[in-house]
């Protein structure tokens, strides 16, 4: 499982580096803007989960709250890659929905571009 990880890593790289210049920096950019707004998401959610579950955000006795700690961590970890999902498709899907606004993406594209991460094929290097 760690392998294919990597691997969709190693590929989503690859692809970046057969962009142009300036889309490599636009999708760059893109990046830190959903990897920021997903953090803030991530956080607003361990903020509120463990409220809800009654852990005391301050210092304090854990004596008796081992299981809804536990609990907290397994929630914690099964939202992180949600989070990060919602906040790409938020970031992108705003960003394509501009551009098709600006008649520079087809919904089709756009639909690739927010769900899939996929770049539309003038994006890329012209091999000549």
């Amino acid at each position: 499982m760690i392998g294919r990880i990597f691997s969709v890593f190693l590929t989503s790289y690859a692809e970046s580096c057969r962009l142009e210049d300036r889309y490599r920096r636009i999708t760059t950019r893109l990046g830190w803007v959903t990897v920021a707004l997903s953090c803030l998401g991530f956080i607003t959610f361990m903020y509120y989960s463990r409220l809800m579950l009654g852990i005391p955000l301050e210092g304090g006795s854990m004596e008796g709250m081992r299981l809804k700690m536990l609990a907290w961590i397994i929630l914690i970890i099964l939202f992180a890659p949600f989070a990060f999902f919602a906040g790409m498709v938020l970031v992108n899907g705003v960003f394509g929905f501009v551009m098709f606004l600006l008649g520079k993406f087809s919904w089709q594209q756009v639909i690739d571009f927010s769900l899939r991460a996929r770049y539309p094929d003038k994006w890329y290097r012209q091999s000549t």
